[in-house]
């Protein structure tokens, strides 16, 4: 079962959820960065390139192009999704499409603990959050799947703005949704 819970302006509730005896946390971000699990590693010939993947829409493993783009060439793979509260305040979100959400994101945690991973849930607006853990945990490249959304092309704008002027690499990749 999941924890139904409100999401106001700027907080959410640190509340856990089980699934078959493992747990899913979802933190308010100042506390992501401590609890952070070691992420996937790729072994071969691959310099310290440390890449953020920003899970949006295509919440799954399978059939995910611009996950997949993101393992190639990297020594270390770090998964987040970006609870934005720009969503909820938007009308967007309604009860039912945030447990869909939630229900979703405990499938993605379970699929990632599978592979020796899991997914760090932060909340915030992305174009904080995204270059304060840049930095905090030194990723030198992002990951996401483009989105054709108003508010997402301006903000992915930004962001790519952002990393360019800071020398992160950023790769938009066109995906299935």
């Amino acid at each position: 079962a999941f924890v139904v819970f409100a999401l106001c302006s700027w907080v959410i509730c640190s509340q856990a959820f089980s699934n078959s005896g493992g747990s899913f946390q979802v933190q308010k971000h100042k506390n992501t960065v401590g609890m952070r699990a070691s992420a996937v590693r790729y072994e071969g010939d691959v310099a310290a390139v440390r890449t953020l993947y920003w899970f949006r829409k295509a919440l799954r493993l399978h059939d995910n192009p611009s996950l997949h783009a993101a393992s190639i060439g990297t020594s270390t793979i770090d998964h987040i999704f970006c609870l934005d509260p720009w969503f909820v305040s938007s009308g967007k979100v309604g009860v039912n499409r945030l447990g869909f959400l939630l229900e979703s994101l405990q499938d993605l945690h379970q699929s990632l603990t599978n592979v020796g991973s899991r997914l760090i849930i932060v909340h915030g607006n992305p174009l904080e959050e995204i270059p304060r853990i840049c930095k905090e945990w030194g990723i030198t490249r992002i990951y996401f799947e483009s989105d054709t959304e108003d508010y997402a092309r301006h903000r992915d704008a930004a962001l790519l703005s952002w990393a360019a002027g800071h020398g992160v690499e950023a790769v938009r990749v066109c995906g299935h949704t």
